[in-house]
């Protein structure tokens, strides 16, 4: 969906703001989801404090699925538009031979039923940070519609599958970011709306 025929990309333009306005979901229980602007305004980050799925030991079923959705709000001034161009998704997972994991993640403006789906695989044995990045081809790139106000919406899911290895050892994927640690974040590209 073009901002507009003809128009060219742009810096960001000064004033723009990004807020979490809800976030939803086993993954992401209430004040532990946050996003800012990175300082150039091209990318804002996204950190999760309590984003994990586990299974093995003593670990509910439940546990093995985790999911968050993150309403944000991008506050664009008059005459600018945006689109979401790369994700980058980062965590940390542990996993034992014979287990695996899943990473899904999608978004998309509030109403426009394009949306960008990617999933990601881990195979144990695997003990290390993890990162997965999906770029939009240009032309399937969605611009938020010029002059209206529509929340930007990012759906994830962890999932765990403890496979054929030992049920007594606990596997686990995470999207939690540490301070010093892996950060998700969102590359976006700007234009002026003609």
């Amino acid at each position: 969906m073009p901002a507009s025929a003809g128009s060219r990309l742009v810096h960001a333009p000064d004033g723009a703001t990004i807020e979490v306005v809800a976030a939803n979901g086993s993954g992401c229980p209430v004040h532990t989801a946050q996003a800012w602007f990175k300082e150039e305004k091209d990318a804002f980050v996204v950190t999760y404090s309590a984003y994990l799925a586990q299974s093995g030991d003593s670990s509910p079923l439940p546990d093995a699925r985790k999911n968050c959705q993150v309403r944000l709000k991008v506050n664009v001034p008059p005459g600018f538009t945006y689109a979401v161009t790369k994700a980058n998704y980062t965590g940390w997972a542990q996993l034992q031979n014979g287990a695996s994991a899943t990473h899904r993640g999608f978004y998309y403006f509030q109403g426009i039923r394009a949306a960008r789906k990617t999933t990601f695989e881990l195979a144990g044995p695997f003990e290390d940070d993890w990162y997965f990045t999906d770029t939009t081809p240009p032309h399937q790139v969605v611009w938020r519609p010029c002059g209206e106000d529509r929340d930007l919406w990012l759906d994830t899911e962890l999932r765990v599958n403890q496979g054929t290895s030992d049920p007594a050892v606990v596997n686990f994927i995470a999207a939690d970011s540490l301070s010093d640690g892996p950060q998700t974040f969102y590359n976006l590209i700007w234009k002026e709306c003609k």
